[in-house]
């Protein structure tokens, strides 16, 4: 197992991005996440997002790290579960990004950059 706790920070080699994602995910508007959820459901049925979603959870099982889910930072009823899937997928792909492929990051990360980064 490799531990990712001590790797250049709390997340591993990726702590600035997560923590920056984490920011976000605590100041989500409501129509935010309604269109998280919306655009994770799209990825859901491409046939992409089941190898992607099993690479990184290879990457989590092989690592020592347990981490909060993100969806944890909104409360209980103001995320639905597409939104939280979301927010989980897109937190996995951050965080295990230098272990993962760039497809199965784009997957997972996808529906999080199309709502969050594309925002002025």
């Amino acid at each position: 197992m490799r531990s990712r706790v001590g790797e250049a920070g709390r997340y591993g080699p990726n702590t600035r991005q997560v923590e920056k994602f984490l920011a976000q995910v605590r100041t989500m508007t409501p129509e935010q996440r309604w269109a998280l959820g919306l655009c994770w459901i799209k990825a859901l049925i491409r046939p992409a997002w089941d190898a992607a979603w099993h690479e990184v959870l290879g990457a989590v099982w092989e690592s020592t790290f347990d981490p909060v889910p993100p969806a944890t930072l909104l409360s209980s009823d103001s995320a639905s579960p597409t939104t939280r899937g979301a927010l989980n997928d897109a937190f996995e792909a951050l965080m295990f990004r230098d272990v993962i492929s760039k497809e199965a990051f784009h997957v997972l990360y996808g529906p999080w950059a199309s709502v969050m980064e594309c925002e002025g």
